[in-house]
């Protein structure tokens, strides 16, 4: 285990940090990461790009839809395209706001969502086709700290 106070690796029977004096009830059995420092912050860099775009693509043909739509009548085509796009807007801001997070739920959820959203009734299957693996390979890359 490591300890909070000063980041060392100390043994898992010992009742005090060997560096600093932190009694271990003050410590976390957080695994070492992969860089090897156990405090360092994820970036989320991907999950951001990808969020965001997905949500201006989804705003952007939102926009389309509505300005088509008020031509002729909407039917249920419509409202499943809508409700799609709902989708998309809920997953990229499911991705977005756990990208730092150490727990893999948030990107999977996100990448389950977009997994959804391509069975909707638009034309542009790809975008969370791509979005729902890029999440899924977020999640699956991250180190889980028990």
């Amino acid at each position: 285990m490591f300890c909070n106070k000063c980041g060392k690796q100390i043994a898992d029977s010992s009742k005090f940090c060997e560096f600093c004096g932190v009694p271990t009830s003050e410590t976390s059995n957080v695994q070492k990461t992969t860089d090897g420092d156990p405090t360092k912050e994820r970036s989320g860099v991907l999950e951001l790009v990808v969020g965001l775009i997905t949500i201006i693509v989804a705003l952007y043909v939102f926009f389309i839809i509505i300005s088509v739509s008020t031509r002729i009548d909407a039917d249920d085509d419509f409202t499943m395209e809508i409700l799609t796009l709902i989708g998309w807007l809920i997953a990229g801001i499911v991705g977005i706001a756990t990208r730092k997070t150490a727990d893999k739920t948030g990107a999977i959820t996100a990448g389950v969502i977009f997994l959804i959203c391509a069975f909707g009734h638009l034309n542009y299957k790809f975008i969370p086709l791509i979005s729902s693996a890029v999440f899924f390979y977020c999640a699956f890359k991250r180190n889980k700290i028990t």
